[in-house]
């Protein structure tokens, strides 16, 4: 999907909901400008969530013809980018699902171990040097699969908890809880690696 530069720029200073509206109103326009504009961040979530370029790919794919045949119908309850992610990682279990590779039922699309987060993109730790991010990775492994992938939402999407509760269908104050015992764990562990490697 392209668009030009100038109706980049339209569709630029248009808040969400008004973007959202004219794609309701069949503006493909403005589904070419959400698709270019949020494609990378749902691309890496995507490989993040299956572990497969293809299957990141064609999900990205089936969402944006999915948005468009039933784009008269959807709503957006914060923000076009949340609401693509949380519609991306519906669309991979689903698809996981159908090819019977493992259950949906309460599943968690990150498993133990299975992710390793960009530290350089964890606000907390920006100007860490290599040595740290390095120590930051291996701390981040003590997470359980759920705090992983809430991290990851919080401070790589940079998400509201709001956002996240929706996205993953749990409650506000879940979020917040578990965003806090994963900072107290990773710092808990940061300061260790640091007495051991220092």
């Amino acid at each position: 999907m392209r668009i030009e530069e100038n109706q980049h720029e339209k569709y630029e200073s248009l808040k969400d909901q008004e973007i959202w509206n004219l794609i309701s109103q069949s503006d493909m326009n403005a589904l070419s400008y959400i698709y270019n504009q949020y494609y990378s961040d749902l691309y890496y979530f995507g490989l993040k969530c299956s572990k497969n370029e293809q299957l990141s790919k064609d999900c990205i794919q089936d969402l944006f013809i999915k948005l468009w045949e039933k784009r008269e119908k959807i709503s957006i309850q914060y923000t076009i980018k949340s609401y693509l992610i949380t519609a991306l990682r519906r669309t991979i279990l689903d698809k996981f699902a159908a090819e019977k590779k493992i259950e949906t039922k309460n599943q968690e699309v990150f498993l133990e171990n299975d992710v390793s987060l960009s530290v350089q993109d964890l606000i907390i730790y920006q100007e860490a040097d290599e040595s740290m991010k390095k120590q930051m990775e291996t701390a981040l492994q003590s997470l359980t699969a759920k705090q992983k992938e809430i991290v990851y939402l919080r401070f790589y999407q940079e998400m509201s908890y709001d956002e996240i509760a929706e996205s993953l269908d749990i409650k506000y104050q879940s979020v917040r809880n578990s965003i806090y015992e994963s900072m107290k764990v990773l710092k808990r562990l940061l300061l260790v690696l640091t007495l051991l490697f220092a």
